[in-house]
């Protein structure tokens, strides 16, 4: 089944096999270089986008572009003059924007007592704040031309305790919060899953997607930043 994701009031065209590339408009995905972002990224073009892939390691995010043949795009999130920048730059190169998936995030494995405050303020940086400057910068543009879909990538962590995982699970809980704030703000929908149905022409859609998954416990090498 596809996202369901676009242009609230765009009729999507019955499928025969895949879309024409960017067929339905433009989709920028945030943490796009690997895992669940550069799978988000390949079903979104299957499904018909065009797709930049954005992510803070500018080889992976091209890698990604390369091989749905989208656009790739080298951003860190937590700032939020880059990410204003990216969109502005988004709009002039590429085109309007019709979905935002907001997925980038990392996380350190510590305990709570053991929490640096340099790992305090990236975990929180990149997946709360980063959520709320991008949403800051693409919103806007969504919500006054055309309407469209932005969705927040959350986590069963948020909810689900877990030794070790640190300041992560309160970033995420801190996304479905925010999520929510902007829904009532902005949109006009929102909920677990992905927007669907037929709401009206120009409406922005703000969703929450709460992503569950089994992480084995990476090794002292490997555990000191990670992407999602």
């Amino acid at each position: 089944m596809p996202f369901g994701f676009g242009r609230p009031g765009h009729k999507r065209a019955a499928r025969s096999g895949r879309e024409e590339v960017g067929a339905l408009g433009v989709a920028v995905v945030t943490g796009a270089g690997r895992g669940i972002g550069r799978s988000v990224a390949r079903r979104l073009a299957a499904d018909g986008y065009r797709i930049v892939a954005v992510d803070v390691d500018g080889h992976a995010a091209s890698a990604t572009a390369a091989e749905i043949g989208g656009e790739a795009r080298t951003c860190d999130v937590a700032v939020r003059d880059a990410v204003q920048q990216l969109a502005d730059d988004v709009a002039a190169a590429v085109g309007d924007v019709e979905v935002l998936v907001n997925n980038a995030g990392i996380w350190r494995f510590t305990s709570l007592a053991g929490t640096l405050e340099e790992d305090a303020a990236r975990v929180l940086d990149v997946n709360l704040l980063g959520t709320l400057w991008c949403c800051q910068a693409f919103a806007p543009t969504m919500s006054e031309h055309h309407g469209g879909s932005i969705v927040n990538l959350s986590s069963g962590a948020a909810t689900a305790r877990t030794p070790g995982y640190g300041l992560y699970p309160s970033s995420k809980a801190g996304v479905e919060a925010l999520t929510g704030q902007l829904a009532l703000e902005l949109g006009h929908h929102f909920g677990p899953r992905p927007v669907s149905g037929r709401p009206l022409r120009r409406q922005l859609c703000v969703t929450l997607v709460v992503v569950v998954q089994v992480v084995r416990r990476p090794s002292a090498e490997q555990a000191d930043e990670r992407e999602r």
